[in-house]
């Protein structure tokens, strides 16, 4: 509500666009979590989402071996990155959004395999992992890579034999994987030389001039869509260049600018509540509430570099996964051992 009326507000926000990617992930989000929550419901999520999962990947396996992915000059930087060819994009076409739709589909799964007693399919469900993590790394995106370690880790840290087990199979993992390719090592290094890459420079350029107009706009925002007209009078970094610049590349930043203080807190207020009824279930051992978690909490860290949000589809799909998660348990068989 707060959107639409900052929106209301604003001479430059875009209707069309917060329709698609605010207005329909909500309404999603509604009809997801007014429906009851039973063990049949969740075995057809589960398999909606692993077909889905498994669709994109095949569908950017194929672009990569026929030659459609992306190539330098595109979303590479050749001049930092000279052994980087390509970048794989899926069914999205951005590899940012696609490497932050597989986190958070590998992330959801990871959380609910450990709090899982059953493991029937155990091998099944690895070999999807890595199917979707060769296709993650594809991606070339640090940001996704970063912020799923950082998830993975602290699951791995959370007390169960399983996640210890995970925590050290995901080290020696990224161990073996930085030491036999230079290309994903590169990546990963020019994180801590933000200067000396055009599109970290690019990044730290739009978060300092996004500052400036939460200064000039801080209660209601320049309104839903409203970044790529407001931010060149505020573009000291591209100048007269005339590549435009649709979002702040930090989805709380963004946040800020086109809603205002008071609709990211709104916002904070949403995604806190949603996260302190999942820690209840999670108390129960409930494997759904502890992937659910995981999978939120990925997408809120790629969200310190990159606005996901405003992607119809990967704000859809993180909705679900907020009203999935507002549900209460199934009041028959909530035991972690029953759950399959």
């Amino acid at each position: 509500l707060w959107s639409s009326f900052s929106l209301w507000l604003s001479e430059h926000g875009s209707l069309g666009h917060f329709i698609l990617t605010a207005l329909l992930p909500v309404f999603l989000y509604f009809f997801i979590s007014r429906r009851k929550r039973t063990i049949e419901n969740e075995r057809i999520l589960l398999q909606s989402l692993w077909l889905g999962a498994g669709a994109v990947a095949i569908w950017g396996l194929w672009q990569v071996f026929s030659g459609n992915a992306f190539v330098q000059g595109d979303w590479v930087d050749q001049g930092q990155f000279s052994i980087l060819l390509i970048r794989m994009y899926g069914p999205l076409y951005n590899p940012n959004l696609l490497a932050g739709y597989l986190a958070m589909v590998m992330a959801f799964w990871t959380g609910y395999r450990v709090y899982r007693s059953r493991t029937r399919d155990g091998m099944i469900g690895i070999a999807g992992l890595g199917l979707l993590g060769i296709c993650l790394l594809l991606t070339y995106s640090r940001g996704a890579w970063l912020s799923l370690s950082a998830v993975l880790l602290g699951l791995g840290g959370f007390g169960r034999k399983k996640g210890r087990y995970l925590l050290w199979g995901f080290v020696g993992l990224c161990g073996v994987i930085l030491l036999t390719d230079s290309s994903i090592t590169e990546r990963l290094t020019s994180v801590f030389n933000p200067t000396g890459e055009s599109s970290s420079a690019l990044r730290l350029a739009i978060w300092h001039s996004s500052l400036y107009i939460i200064g000039d706009y801080p209660i209601f925002g320049i309104g839903w869509g409203a970044f790529p007209k407001i931010y060149p009078l505020y573009d000291y970094f591209l100048g007269e260049n005339k590549i435009t610049i649709f979002h702040a590349h930090n989805l709380y930043l963004q946040l800020i600018v086109e809603t205002g203080i008071v609709g990211f807190l709104i916002w904070t207020a949403i995604i806190g509540l949603t996260l302190q009824t999942l820690w209840s279930q999670i108390k129960k051992e409930d494997p759904m509430s502890m992937g659910l978690a995981c999978a939120i909490l990925t997408g809120l860290l790629g969200g310190l570099t990159d606005v996901w949000l405003y992607n119809p589809q990967i704000a859809a799909f993180f909705w679900l996964l907020i009203g999935w998660s507002q549900r209460e348990l199934p009041r028959t068989r909530t035991s972690s051992r029953k759950m399959d």
